[in-house]
């Protein structure tokens, strides 16, 4: 009485006739925190208790101007009081037993409305697993917080959870509540900043938010970032039903689990989601497909974008592609977080293992590496704080990145982790012990070099034949993919062509040099759709599409990419012609000659080193009648003679297409072919001997005849009188004979 006297509601108190023991009842200041909406425990009053005087239900709703209870199973219904005006009501049912209840509540419209009570449900998350999401290691955490709908002793509703530090009060927020942060307070976990709150009657489909209210009193509107849906306008966050996609793609998952996607072809197409993009890829003849950004947002990393329609038509997207025989990676983007706090890495680390494990993608590709791993990335001096060390490094980035590495292959998910970092970190393909532990990470020293070098008028290319070379010097120290993406073609309108010198058709010869040297070069590829998409002219389709047969097919161009045996350069010193000539191997000991004429210039005749003695037939040519080209190509098999080229004892000459590639493959002589061709040099060098015995008889006998004619020429002088008298004798040359 006297707390409400001093609120200056005496009036009410005596206006609703409130009896001294439910009065008795009420810890008004606990109430005004429910009123204020300033607290995170709003189970301590809300909800039915069970005391010495009864079962005791109180209530906040600041809709209602009446609220009932009807005990399940029983027809009395019993009015409840409106202890305080802002709308908390109160009653006391006999008996001292818990019992199930229902609200029926009336507004100033006069429109009824019976519901289940959210505090009648105790919170209902496990503390071992609150302990392990403190500790960072809960890796299953989206199955527990953000909204899941279900059932709980019998009644239907959906499960509200999230972490929320330093705040005084969480709610949840929607059409169910009229956006009123007053009605669903949530209920924390002790010794957590865990929140949660069942709400019957909320089904899936229904939108909502977070209503949060800080140290400072004020407030404000966040959508779930464990939201697994989110509404196409206004960022809220939509709630799930259960996950009743039905995959059929176990066959593709069990072969995935047994390949080593080191040593097996790796041909990726990168493009935004289109489900016409499934057959293109397979016509096309790409391993995989990787989809630019398909979650919502950095702060919404489980929600699928509403653009994509929903998770269901993600998981039909990969599972056709599946079916297809082809893998998806998705791209993954990441917010400047800190990875201090073992909450937020494990927010990360979780969704990690969610698109892997419950959208079966087959890799994820992590964008802009850097930005999370340098402190003073973007910043000016004095802006960023270093780290322990007195170094620039986010050392809680770079063990955020390490575990998500090593859990990922602890727990058997066999995807590919792709990095992109451009700032030269170490070892970002290393294991966890002296690197990153990525499986993979874009070359983009490869790609700017590359970029360099072609952008220049073939006459000048000449100048930047070094960088051309360049990429094979370190090669080995990371694990290599050559990546084309989109984003590297903005200033040139997202197209390859565009970026190329001279008229047209030279625009497309220097996009077949570069792509044939791109499916050549040892490392993994991706190609996006700036490059050759789906609206492309058919000529550079089917040019694409040949070289992924050529890549796909032969073991050399893949199975060895990160291994130095699998490499050999045979010339790498043309900087005049801008020609390159290298060796690719496979383990089985194959051979494939790779020759990129990197000028407009035909060299026929053109004399290049092979690494034995054998055959050369040529097994791809970008300058063939079928890709537009001129036809300079090979199409007899090419025998090698032993004659010195390239530091080779054997050699060939070949004709190497203007502005293209060829590529050749390589047989040593068979033990017949090898009796042939020594009964065939033992046979040349028969006639040639034969030959010159031949020359030396005809010399000979040319010999004798001069001879032969000079004495007969002697006699004749001496047959007409001899010399005059006075003359000197005719003087004849001596020749030695034979």
């Amino acid at each position: 009485r006297d707390f409400c006297l001093s609120r200056g509601l005496g009036d009410v108190y005596k206006r609703q006739g409130m009896n001294n023991k439910l009065y008795n009842l009420m810890n008004w200041p606990d109430i005004e925190g429910i009123v204020y909406s300033d607290t995170d425990s709003p189970q301590k009053l809300l909800g039915g208790h069970v005391c010495e005087e009864g079962f005791l239900i109180q209530t906040f709703n600041p809709h209602a101007v009446e609220m009932k209870v009807k005990i399940d199973g029983k027809s009395k219904i019993y009015p409840m009081q409106k202890v305080d005006e802002a709308g908390y009501y109160a009653v006391l049912i006999p008996g001292k037993r818990k019992q199930n209840y229902t609200f029926i509540s009336e507004n100033v419209e006069g429109e009824q409305r019976e519901y289940k009570d959210a505090y009648a449900f105790e919170m209902s998350i496990d503390n071992a697993e609150i302990r392990k999401f403190k500790a960072g290691i809960n890796y299953e955490i989206y199955r527990i917080l953000g909204a899941h709908c279900g059932v709980i002793n019998g009644v239907r509703g959906t499960r509200f959870a999230i972490w929320m530090p330093d705040v005084q009060r969480v709610s949840v927020v929607g059409d169910f509540c009229k956006w009123d942060g007053r009605v669903f307070q949530m209920m924390k976990h002790d010794g957590s900043s865990v929140y949660e709150l069942f709400i019957p009657g909320v089904e899936a489909g229904s939108i909502y938010k977070y209503e949060v209210r800080k140290k400072d009193g004020s407030c404000m509107l966040i959508t779930d970032p464990y939201a697994r849906a989110v509404e196409d306008e206004g960022n809220a966050a939509v709630v799930c039903g259960d996950d009743d996609f039905v995959w059929s793609d176990d066959k593709w998952m069990a072969l995935r689990k047994m390949e080593d996607t080191r040593r097996t072809p790796a041909s990726i197409y990168q493009t935004a989601f289109s489900e016409d993009s499934c057959s293109y890829v397979e016509n096309a003849g790409y391993t995989h497909v990787e989809l630019m950004p398909v979650m919502a947002g950095i702060h919404c990393c489980y929600a699928v974008s509403p653009k994509i329609g929903g998770r269901n038509e993600l998981k039909k997207y990969i599972n056709t592609m599946h079916d297809m025989g082809i893998g998806v990676i998705l791209d993954w983007e990441c917010s400047r977080d800190n990875f201090n706090v073992p909450e937020i890495s494990n927010y990360y680390i979780a969704n990690i293992i969610m698109l892997a494990e419950e959208f079966h993608a087959d890799g994820i590709r992590f964008t802009e590496l850097d930005r999370l791993l340098y402190l003073d990335y973007g910043m000016a001096p004095g802006e960023w704080t270093p780290n322990i060390y007195g170094g620039k490094e986010n050392l809680a980035a770079v063990e955020l990145f390490k575990h998500i590495n090593s859990i990922i292959k602890k727990r058997g998910l066999d995807i590919m982790l792709i990095a992109r970092e451009s700032a030269a970190w170490p070892c970002v393909t290393g294991n966890v012990s002296t690197g990153l532990g990525f499986d993979y990470k874009w070359n983009n020293g490869w790609l700017k070099e590359l970029f360099d070098f072609m952008k220049l008028d073939p006459i000048y290319r000449k100048d930047r034949y070094n960088q051309l070379v360049f990429s094979m010097i370190y090669n080995y120290s990371e694990k290599f993919i050559l990546a084309l993406p989109e984003d590297a073609f903005a200033d040139y309108g997202y197209s390859m062509l565009n970026m190329m010198p001279g008229s047209d058709e030279e625009k497309f010869a220097s996009v077949k040099a570069a792509l044939g040297y791109t499916f050549l070069h040892p490392g993994k590829k991706l190609i996006s759709d700036s490059v050759c998409n789906m609206d492309d002219n058919n000529k550079l389709n089917n040019y694409v599409k040949e070289l992924n047969n050529l890549y796909r097919s032969n073991p050399e161009l893949h199975e060895l990419d990160y291994d130095p045996d699998g490499f050999e350069w045979i010339n790498n010193f043309s900087a005049n012609e801008t020609v390159v000539i290298f060796c690719r191997k496979s383990s089985e000991g194959g051979h494939l000659i790779a020759a990129v004429n990197f000028t407009p210039v035909v060299r026929k005749n053109y004399k290049i080193g092979v690494p034995y003695a054998g055959k050369c037939r040529e097994i791809f040519n970008s300058d063939s009648l079928q890709f537009d080209g001129e036809g300079n190509v090979n199409p007899d098999i090419i025998r090698s003679v032993e004659s010195e080229c390239d530091g080779r004892d054997n050699s060939v000459r070949i004709t190497l297409p203007p502005m293209g590639i060829a590529v050749f493959r390589c047989t040593p002589y068979t033990e017949n072919e090898l009796i042939e061709i020594e009964n065939a040099r033992k046979e040349k060098e028969a006639r040639q001997k034969r030959e010159e015995a031949r020359k030396l008889i005809e010399e000979a006998k040319r010999l004798e005849r001069e001879a032969e004619d000079i004495e007969k020429k002697k006699r004749m002088v001496r047959k007409t009188g001899g010399a005059k008298s006075g003359s000197k004798k005719p003087v004849t040359a001596k020749r030695k004979m034979p």
